[in-house]
């Protein structure tokens, strides 16, 4: 993913910019899949939890299914997706978010983030470089979504559980209690001071 260019039978293409890979991931069934190997999941910026809808969302859903002729909802037929964006927008907002600014303390709290995984006692493995990187790019788009051309510790906290998330590796004992990842990432996030505003 990194590399911007694939080999397939020997053969190496470059891949269109900008090139995003997205993985869906199946908590329950894991019947004849495999897990992904730390230093591939540490290719991916983040890890979006999608949970079950609350019991208003599925009422309206199903409301939906149920008016309509074939059973499907305008919204869920295939054919009928609209792109919301344009290559060229995409890009721009790429260049936007290249250009939020990011203070040197809010840089070495995110170093502080990262690196207290690898030093916390309820992780076998922490997170590496790429998830230090990912943080900043990660924070600066959160900023910019919120209207500021600047990263604030708060932009820092919203996105650390996504970044960190799928590259921590529990330790047996704390996976055998069911803790839970981004219990952990909140634990770091109360223990190291945000700069001050």
């Amino acid at each position: 993913m990194q590399e911007k260019q694939t080999t397939i039978d020997g053969k190496t293409y470059a891949l269109p910019q900008p090139f995003m890979v997205l993985a869906t991931q199946n908590p329950i069934e894991q019947d004849g899949t495999y897990p992904l190997p730390q230093a591939q999941l540490d290719r991916f910026m983040g890890k979006i939890l999608i949970d079950y809808p609350s019991e208003d969302e599925e009422q309206a859903l199903l409301a939906r299914i149920a008016n309509s002729q074939d059973g499907l909802t305008p919204d869920m037929q295939l054919n009928v997706l609209e792109q919301v964006l344009t290559l060229q927008e995409l890009q721009d907002m790429q260049t936007q978010v290249a250009q939020v600014r990011c203070d040197q303390q809010i840089l070495n709290y995110i170093v502080a983030i990262v690196r207290a995984t690898r030093k916390h006692y309820g992780l076998d493995a922490g997170a590496g470089p790429r998830a230090t990187m990912g943080l900043l790019q990660a924070a600066r788009a959160h900023a910019l979504l919120q209207g500021r051309a600047f990263v604030i510790p708060d932009d820092v906290k919203n996105c650390a559980p996504m970044v960190l998330r799928h590259r921590l590796r529990l330790s047996a004992e704390l996976a055998i209690e069911g803790r839970k990842d981004d219990e952990l990432v909140q634990e770091i996030l109360e223990k190291i001071d945000a700069p001050r505003q």
